[in-house]
């Protein structure tokens, strides 16, 4: 919005209306382009930067030597101080609008996930900070003289020969600045809430006062965020991690405390949207946590469900069953309620639990760890799957092949245990993580071209007869069993934990990514069971 209403100078009779309508078709088409990827964007972002900074540092140049050289002085901060003696509350005040003039340049830490922090540095130091004292310097001076354009000092300040290219360049320069991280839904809501804002504002000085509060309000978590690190990850002693708070701070306060004033005109803005998120994610975390305790406390017993199994009528059917869980040892609550209800479960049960790590990525030979639930005879087993923060799952990605070599790979290396029964601390399962194999392992395509055979030429292969009854399982099918609890607040409980869980939290988890489309499932083999559990 701030690049397209410089237009209006050149054209005095033009509506504020087309200039909210052109920054509005602008953020429509940039937020259509973020499914790209940031690396797209990045690659033009260095040169377009790098003109926008040579054309405001140029400009402010001209304007230093044009209208007044001395505003060099103002590098001393003695005029700082000098201006707040002067004007006391009111220069307080003004320090809200002033921290417009260091936002943005936060943004540069951004841009770690594209380049080194040795060269942000080097950049900043040399190029960024350099452009911007010479872009404000300039237009400080120019302002000396013309007291008069002080709302739109920036365009007017620009020489006439060069405004329309400047033009240009700041529009860009707004568009590659504003690229984010690309989540498909979290990408349409930001369009929806930037157009909300454009629309409703329409001034740059009303987004600015949000602005320079929500900006304000980071850098102060970030730098006390930062002195945690430097005590508990870099070892740092307590007294230089509260001198750097003291420091930087009471700095950042000082802003803050000024940004205040602006809460009443649109500073509430930021205020709102972060309150309303925060008690997203304390509901749903409260949620998330309060399922994984009922999960913990109603594990079942694999003992129990198979001495049940004739009185039940339980029968074992052909195939391979993949239940979904996120508890890393024992067998799930749902797999209780679905036996019990339907008793029938297939010949090989393997419970799946997918697992995100403290690491960027997970190599294949890492990601997998099986291991076996009870006995032999009960033909379960556990399947960890382990995805780094920066994993990607292919749409291609064939899961159910892969789970099906680490179980043959498994049971070809397992070493038979003297009394018949794999343990484990506080569950029957035996974890043994496959890149520990021995060279005889079956390799991926061995077992692929397996899976292709027919089952009547294995028996001349050196398989084991499980590994041949999982291969014959497979070929009777896979079904995934996804379990779907559902939260209810006790009837003793208040009337706002009711709203937040029976409302907010149902909410939420209605329209939460299920495993099975994180895991590729389709929907000919999804088995869904309904669960509900009070808190």
């Amino acid at each position: 919005l701030s690049a397209v209403s410089g237009v209006r100078l050149k054209f005095t009779g033009l509506h504020e209306n087309y200039v909210v309508v052109v920054s509005c078709i602008i953020l429509i088409v940039l937020f259509s382009l973020q499914h790209h990827g940031t690396h797209r964007v990045a690659f033009i972002f260095a040169p377009i930067v790098t003109a926008w900074l040579l054309c405001i540092s140029s400009i402010g140049v001209y304007n230093i030597v044009r209208w007044n050289p001395s505003v060099i002085n103002a590098l001393s901060p003695v005029y700082m101080f000098k201006l707040l003696k002067t004007t006391g509350m009111a220069g307080w005040v003004s320090l809200g609008g002033v921290v417009l003039s260091i936002t943005g340049v936060e943004t540069m830490f951004a841009d770690l996930g594209h380049f080194s922090a040795c060269s942000i540095k080097i950049a900043f130091s040399f190029l960024v900070y350099p452009c911007l004292v010479l872009a404000y310097m300039g237009e400080a001076a120019f302002l000396s003289r013309h007291h008069e354009d002080i709302q739109r000092s920036f365009y007017k300040a620009i020489p006439e020969p060069v405004f329309w290219p400047v033009f240009i360049v700041a529009t860009f320069a707004a568009v590659v600045g504003s690229q984010a991280i690309y989540i498909p839904e979290v990408n349409w809501m930001l369009m929806c809430l930037c157009l909300a804002v454009t629309i409703g504002l329409r001034d740059t000085n009303m987004i600015g006062h949000a602005y320079g509060l929500a900006v304000t309000i980071v850098m102060f978590v970030t730098t006390c965020l930062m002195a945690l690190v430097m005590i508990v990850v870099w070892r740092k002693r307590i007294i230089t991690a509260v001198s750097f708070l003291l420091v930087f701070g009471s700095i950042e306060l000082l802003y803050f405390s000024a940004c205040l004033f602006k809460v009443p005109e649109s500073g509430w803005i930021p205020l709102a949207l972060s309150s309303f998120l925060m008690v997203v994610m304390y509901v749903w975390n409260y949620g998330t946590l309060k399922k994984q305790q009922f999960d913990i406390e109603n594990k079942v017993s694999v003992d129990r469900i198979v001495t049940l199994g004739p009185s039940l009528g339980m029968v074992r059917v052909p195939g391979i069953g993949l239940l979904h869980t996120n508890l890393a040892t024992g067998v799930p609550a749902v797999f209780g309620h679905f036996v019990t209800n339907l008793p029938a479960f297939h010949q090989i049960l393997v419970i799946v639990c997918v697992k995100p790590v403290h690491v960027p990525y997970v190599t294949e030979e890492e990601r997998f760890l099986v291991g076996r639930v009870g006995t032999k005879e009960y033909g379960m087993f556990r399947c960890i799957v382990r995805y780094g923060y920066k994993d990607l799952l292919q749409e291609n990605y064939d899961f159910e092949n892969r789970v099906v070599l680490e179980l043959i790979r498994f049971v070809e290396t397992e070493e038979e245990p003297s009394n018949g029964i794999m343990e484990e601390a506080d569950s029957s399962t035996q974890m043994v993580e496959n890149q520990n194999h021995e060279a005889h392992t079956l390799d991926h395509l061995q077992v692929m071209k397996l899976m292709d055979l027919n089952l009547g030429n294995l028996d001349t292969l050196c398989l084991k007869d499980e590994s041949i009854k999982i291969l014959s399982a497979r070929e009777s099918g896979v079904a995934y069993i996804v379990s779907h609890s559902y939260a209810k607040a006790k009837k003793s409980s208040s009337v706002v934990k009711k709203f937040a869980i029976n409302i907010l939290y149902a909410f939420l988890s209605k329209n939460c990514r299920g495993p099975d489309v994180a895991l590729n499932v389709p929907h000919t083999s999804l088995l869904e069971v309904g669960m509900a559990y009070y808190v």
